[in-house]
């Protein structure tokens, strides 16, 4: 019986492993674009903006 416990216990922390992971992708995806828009800002012509004014 005490399998079944274990069991779930492991499955809560391979859940947490997924949200953080994928919380990072959101973020690096976040200042990839960032940094892709300022470098067509700069080849327009334009000023860069901030990462705030982003």
């Amino acid at each position: 019986m005490g399998g079944v416990d274990i069991l779930s216990s492991n499955d809560s922390a391979f859940k947490k492993c997924y949200k953080s992971l994928f919380l990072g992708l959101i973020d690096f995806d976040i200042i990839y674009a960032f940094i892709l828009y300022n470098c067509r800002r700069a080849a327009d012509g334009k000023p860069k903006m901030t990462h705030v004014q982003f």
